[in-house]
C-alpha cells in the first residue's frame, strides 16, 4: 500500500507466529502501491541477519495485483540488493511478474 511497516521486528522460525498479524493487515484504500519500497524495507532490515545455529532462508513473498507504483525508479536496485544479501523474492498474484508493466500466460488454441 502506500505506507509500509514491518510485521515482526525479530526473524520467526515459525511460520504460525505471523498468520494472525497478516490476518490483521488493514486494506489500504489509498490505490498506491510501494512494492519495491517495501522490498528495500525488509531487505534493508534483514540483509545482515545470520545465525550459528544452522541455515536460515531470507525470503520474502510478495502478493499483489500489479507491479508497483515504484517500479520504474527502484526496481534494479532493489534487484541487486537482493541478490547481494541473498533474498529469494517470490511474487504471487493475478499475472504478477516482479516488475513487469505486463505478464503473459502460455497458450495454444486446441
Amino acid at each position: 500500500g502506500e505506507k509500509v511497516n514491518l510485521i515482526t521486528e525479530s526473524p520467526v522460525t515459525d511460520v504460525r507466529d505471523i498468520i494472525q498479524p497478516i490476518r490483521n493487515i488493514e486494506n489500504d484504500v489509498s490505490g498506491i502501491e510501494n512494492v519495491f519500497t517495501a522490498v528495500r524495507l525488509a531487505t534493508d532490515k534483514w540483509k545482515q541477519f545470520r545465525r550459528n545455529d544452522g541455515r536460515w532462508n531470507k525470503l520474502i513473498f510478495i502478493v499483489t495485483d500489479e507491479r508497483g507504483d515504484d517500479a520504474e525508479a527502484q526496481l534494479e536496485e532493489v534487484i541487486s540488493l537482493c541478490k547481494r544479501f541473498g533474498f529469494r523474492v517470490f511474487v504471487v498474484g493475478n499475472a504478477a511478474v516482479f516488475g513487469r508493466k505486463e505478464g503473459y500466460v502460455r497458450w495454444q488454441y486446441e
